[in-house]
């Protein structure tokens, strides 16, 4: 059985398509939790329609506690050999579950597929994907490999289009999930999806990457990764104390230094650009200089704007580098000069 979860919080507008896309599929040995995590619009609604309509339909009430929350409770509730995470605003292909129950894949720990995003003006159609080879990564060693490209952000091959971060577009062992009691941090509210896939590459074994596009992200302007949020610093700080801590009990971060502190410092540059001179900032220019200075301070980054300067300024790309060496410098007018005229573009580096 394949337990499908998908988390709910005011996507009224999505939610049927995307509970459709996985009711649609040939597989029919699954079960579909859906927890709505406090919806104040119709979602809670629309969910009970779809479990008196289908009996492997099961809906959970809960009040507001944040995504990793209703992801931990349908692991927890789940009764199948696979889980499967879907955002309630986004949906599935037709072959997605049908692929993962093969019996060819059932050794495996972990099923990697690609994703697409998806908005009003694209249209994909399954005649246009193109498979090439399904790849191992087996072992210990392809553990510490495939850790190092989710701190990096790498794509698990150069013509692949994987999210080695995101929970989406996979499938895990519930057996792997409950022996080594691997849920997302409920204490965090940013990077959660990061660290719980940095945990389970590292307790799995036989991981496999089978790239057919699969899933489908609802790109939409208003999600809670566009949102501007007072606290932003607060949460990055946390989940980089939290990621160190990680690394270091398992005794990866000597072999993975270089890659942590590209991660430190990629959050850094993000931290500038949504946490501190975000266009929708309230805080004034001179606040916001004040607020640099402070998080300078702070240990995790300051080690990590070191570890950089004493390597050349040489990890990570070129724009990215550059708003960095203005940052440790000081000059505070260049970098919001280069945040704000440059939001949409250093989002993605």
């Amino acid at each position: 059985m394949i337990s499908v979860i998908i988390p709910i919080y005011n996507t009224e507008h999505y939610l049927r398509r995307c509970i459709d896309s996985v009711l649609a599929s040939a597989c029919k040995d699954m079960e579909v939790i859906l927890i709505d995590d406090g919806s104040t619009d119709r979602s809670a609604e629309i969910c009970r329609r779809y479990c008196r309509k289908d009996a492997r339909v099961r809906f959970i009430d809960q009040k507001r506690k944040g995504v990793s929350a209703a992801r931990n409770r349908g692991i927890d509730e789940s009764r199948g050999e696979w889980i499967v995470f879907v955002d309630s605003d986004d949906f599935v292909s037709g072959d997605f579950l049908e692929t993962v129950a093969k019996e060819k894949y059932q050794s495996q720990d972990m099923l990697i597929f690609n994703y697409e995003k998806w908005d009003k003006r694209k249209r994909w159609e399954k005649g246009e994907r193109k498979r090439t080879g399904e790849i191992s990564y087996n072992g210990r060693e392809n553990a510490g490999k495939l850790i190092e490209k989710i701190l990096r952000a790498q794509q698990l091959e150069s013509n692949g289009k994987a999210n080695l971060r995101s929970p989406w577009a996979k499938a895990y062992k519930k057996s792997v999930l409950d022996r080594y009691k691997i849920r997302f941090p409920e204490q965090i509210s940013m990077g959660e999806d990061r660290l719980f896939n940095i945990e389970y590459q590292w307790r799995a074994w036989r991981r496999l990457y089978i790239p057919q596009t699969a899933y489908f992200v609802q790109w939409r302007k208003e999600s809670a990764s566009h949102s501007f949020h007072s606290d932003y610093i607060q949460r990055d700080y946390h989940l980089q104390k939290m990621q160190k801590q990680f690394l270091e009990n398992c005794n990866l971060l000597p072999a993975l230094e270089n890659a942590y502190y590209d991660s430190v410092l990629s959050n850094l540059t993000h931290v500038l650009i949504k946490g501190i001179f975000s266009p929708y900032s309230p805080r004034s220019y001179r606040e916001n200089c004040r607020l640099c200075e402070r998080v300078q301070r702070g240990s995790l980054y300051r080690e990590a704007l070191q570890y950089s300067g004493q390597s050349g300024d040489k990890i990570g790309i070129l724009p990215r580098r550059a708003l960095l060496w203005c940052y440790r410098h000081q000059y505070y007018g260049i970098v919001n000069l280069l945040c704000r005229l440059c939001y949409g573009i250093l989002l993605r580096i």
